[in-house]
Parts: structure tokens; C-alpha cells; sequence
């Protein structure tokens, strides 16, 4: 009977292990999340009807989804400039950042500006798709707006050409790449997983796939 014990105890450890990598895949909504009545999904595996922001789950991999429209969300630049997001109709006693809030007629308002000191520089990527670099707050892009294209905190980069897919950091780490849609993707089609328009994330069956 021994040896039997021994592989039901295996089978038992076994399967707590399993139960706690699973457990671990949840993804788990923090305060900004809960407060605004949110959901946390992952990324690439399901989507959000509603707005989605990345800071609001504990794993960098996940997102919060508040499907309420009228909830105003801080984009990440208005935060890191002490903003708050409040509705358009209400007056600011401060500086207005640009496009710096999700959810339907919100405005992002500086009551208690932060003297930061904003350095943007352009990594190769924005200049090979001929993009600049702008402020965010400060400035708007009348073309497909990359935030990992200039080097500096509150920058992104412009590129002009809306055509172009760029692929977001948690698609190249699935494997994925951007491609127009009218491509199509023999494989699984990670959602929101890339910058640009008409563009989709396509995670290939086959990893070890190289063209000819």
C-alpha cells in the first residue's frame, strides 16, 4: 500500500500546483478599478465593451474595463501630472490637458500643476515611419500615436501615416504580429493589440513559421 500512497500524495501536490498557476493567471482589479465599478480581463484574450485602462489589475498582462460611458478615467499622463478627470461642463480652477481622459464629455484639469521638466527624443522605430515626437497633454496627433516611439516620460511619437500597424508590448510578447485585417491571420487574433488603423494582432498556429 505504500507505493500507492506515495502516488496519490504526488497526484495531490500535482494538483495544488496546477490550481495555483491558475489561480495566479486571474487577473485581479486594485482600488482604480473596483471604485469605478470595473472588471479585469487579459489582455489579447478577451476585450472590453467599454473603456480599458492598464493600471487599474495587478498583473501588468491585464486591464480594467468599466462599461459605464458616462465614468470619466484618467489617461495614465494626466495622472503622472496630478490631474483628475472631471465632466466637461464643470469648470477647471486650473491648466486643461488635451485628450487626457476616457469615458464620454471628460476633461483632464490640473488644479495643482507639477513643475516636470518634459525631454522628448525619438527611438528609431519613429523616425523610420518619419514620426515626431509631441507632448502628451500638450499637443494632439493627427495620425496614429505610438507611445513607445520617443524616449522621455509624457512623450509620444506622431507618426503621420495612418496605414502603418505597430504591434503593443503585450502582443510581441504573446508572439504576435500587426497586420491589416484584410490580410486576415491564420492563427488567433489578439484583441486591441495594435496601433494603427484597420490593424490586428496575429498570433501564427505555428510559432516556428518563417517566410520564404
Amino acid at each position: 500500500m505504500r507505493p500507492l500512497s506515495a502516488f496519490l500524495l504526488t497526484v495531490l501536490l500535482v494538483g495544488i500546483c496546477l490550481l495555483q498557476v491558475a489561480a495566479g493567471s486571474h487577473c485581479t482589479p486594485n482600488s482604480w478599478c473596483s471604485d469605478r465599478n470595473g472588471t479585469c480581463y487579459r489582455k489579447g484574450e478577451s476585450s472590453c465593451n467599454g473603456s480599458s485602462f492598464s493600471y487599474g489589475c495587478e498583473d501588468k498582462h491585464c486591464a480594467c474595463c468599466v462599461s459605464d460611458p458616462t465614468v470619466c478615467i484618467e489617461k495614465h499622463f494626466c495622472l503622472k501630472r496630478n490631474g483628475t478627470c472631471i465632466p466637461e461642463e464643470e469648470d477647471c480652477p486650473g491648466e486643461e490637458l488635451l485628450d487626457g481622459c476616457l469615458g464620454e464629455g471628460c476633461k483632464c484639469c490640473v488644479e495643482y500643476p507639477l513643475n516636470i521638466t518634459v525631454e522628448c527624443e525619438a527611438t528609431d522605430i519613429c523616425e523610420e515611419h518619419n514620426g515626431t515626437c509631441f507632448e502628451k497633454g500638450k499637443a494632439t496627433c493627427n495620425g496614429t500615436s505610438y507611445n513607445k516611439g520617443c524616449k522621455g516620460m509624457l512623450c509620444a511619437c506622431c507618426i503621420p501615416d495612418t496605414s502603418i500597424c505597430i504591434a503593443k508590448p503585450f502582443c510581441e510578447h504573446e508572439g504576435g504580429v500587426c497586420v491589416k485585417k484584410s490580410a486576415g491571420c491564420e492563427g488567433q487574433v489578439l484583441s486591441d493589440g495594435c496601433h494603427g488603423v484597420d490593424c490586428q494582432c496575429c498570433v501564427e498556429d505555428d510559432h516556428d513559421h518563417e517566410d520564404d
